[in-house]
């Protein structure tokens, strides 16, 4: 089989049901690099019906999945936690498992790093306290209510070891806004915005459209809507499409 053969004969030869295993078949000489290339690359939305377990195991398998893949296969999981088959059933737990597994290694090794550190952090060690506090801020959105304001608790005290540290960068910065926004703090996460936009000394699109998330919860719609208006001007504009149709969004609303 040579080449892009592999698509026109899709029913012959050995099919691996992996990137990871696609690539060693690419090593042993069994498949051509087409075979790995489409794997590793290739998926539907996961969430299309009926649900592709081969791609949901394909794309779970990778470790350095991002907070919305995550979000996104638990959704899933949930659903099939309910399924009357009990090996999709098992399958969906332990699924759950390996997710929230993955992040709780990667926080106690964070955790035992830190400890060797010593209190106050040094500043090598400020990465790592910048990772655990990112860290636990994703496992509490992935986790039920209670667990995860403990988890939100955990990446707030994290994120003020940073600040006291000295080590608390911009983007430090929004996250523990969204800290205290999932606390619902919306006055602290509002003073902590104030502090930021004083330390830049210019002009920041993103802070402006997180400041109007913060205003919009404390039902400040007036300031919401100034905040809007200064994102309109195109040295404020959001560099991002989602932001700039946010943007137009709420300001061609009623009111």
């Amino acid at each position: 089989m040579q080449g892009f053969d592999y698509f026109r004969k899709a029913g012959e030869g050995y099919r691996p049901l992996s990137s990871r295993a696609a690539l060693k078949a690419v090593e042993e000489g069994l498949l051509p690099p087409e075979a790995f290339l489409f794997l590793g690359t290739s998926a539907k939305p996961l969430d299309d019906e009926p649900l592709d377990l081969g791609d949901i195991e394909r794309i779970l398998a990778r470790e350095d999945l991002d907070l919305q893949t995550n979000r996104l296969l638990l959704r899933l999981f949930q659903k099939l936690l309910a399924s009357q088959d009990p090996e999709l059933a098992l399958f969906a737990a332990e699924s759950v498992n390996l997710i929230e597994n993955r992040y709780n290694s990667r926080i106690a090794a964070l955790r035992r790093e830190l400890e060797q550190e010593g209190s106050p952090p040094v500043e090598q060690a400020l990465p790592a306290l910048r990772e655990l506090a990112r860290l636990l801020y994703e496992l509490a959105q992935l986790t039920p209510l209670a667990l995860g304001r403990f988890y939100l608790r955990e990446a707030y005290t994290a994120l003020q070891r940073l600040n006291r540290s000295g080590g608390l960068r911009k983007q430090d910065g929004e996250l523990l806004v969204r800290v205290l926004l999932a606390l619902r703090l919306y006055d602290q996460a509002a003073g902590i915005l104030r502090q930021l936009r004083r330390r830049l000394r210019r002009l920041d699109p993103a802070l402006l459209l997180l400041e109007a998330e913060v205003q919009f919860y404390r039902r400040d719609f007036l300031r919401v809507r100034q905040l809007l208006q200064e994102l309109r001007d195109p040295k404020a504009a959001p560099a991002d499409e989602v932001g700039s149709r946010l943007v137009d969004y709420w300001l061609e609303q009623p009111g």
